[in-house]
């Protein structure tokens, strides 16, 4: 199980990585995409599949509600702070890292149940980033 498990994460970040740039022109302006011949149903496809696969291994390998939480919750997060899509990117990767991380440390300190606890980080720091945003936009 654990080597499917890899080889099916390994598979999906080179063929993410292989189609990236054509999925960033398709996002943009799918207009362009299609000038340039790229066949944006099935970039689509490939992209989707790709997202269902982690997810699914997500939720097999940690469970649902924490697989949502390390998805969705940093990305909107992320959302809140970010200017552009490597900021987007960087914040992503950071809130989803540094709640995983803190979560982990106060499970360890206090006892308490892991992957509740880093929900409940993941969406302590979402909530910040609200405020961020908020505090951004007065200025």
């Amino acid at each position: 199980e654990t080597i499917m498990v890899v080889v099916l994460s390994v598979f999906v970040y080179f063929s993410v990585r292989y189609i990236y740039k054509k999925m960033i022109l398709i996002n943009i302006t799918e207009d362009i995409a299609i000038v340039k011949k790229i066949n944006v149903s099935t970039y689509n496809l490939i992209y989707l599949l790709s997202i269902a696969v982690v997810v699914a291994l997500g939720v097999y390998l940690v469970g649902g509600l924490i697989t949502v939480a390390l998805i969705a919750i940093p990305a909107g997060a992320a959302r809140n702070v970010s200017r552009s899509l490597p900021e987007y990117k960087f914040w992503a990767v950071f809130f989803g890292i540094a709640g995983t991380i803190i979560g982990m440390f106060i499970s360890q300190q206090w006892g308490l149940p892991t992957g509740p606890l880093i929900v409940v980080i993941e969406a302590i720091l979402f909530l910040l980033s609200v405020v961020y945003k908020q505090i951004r936009r007065r200025s």
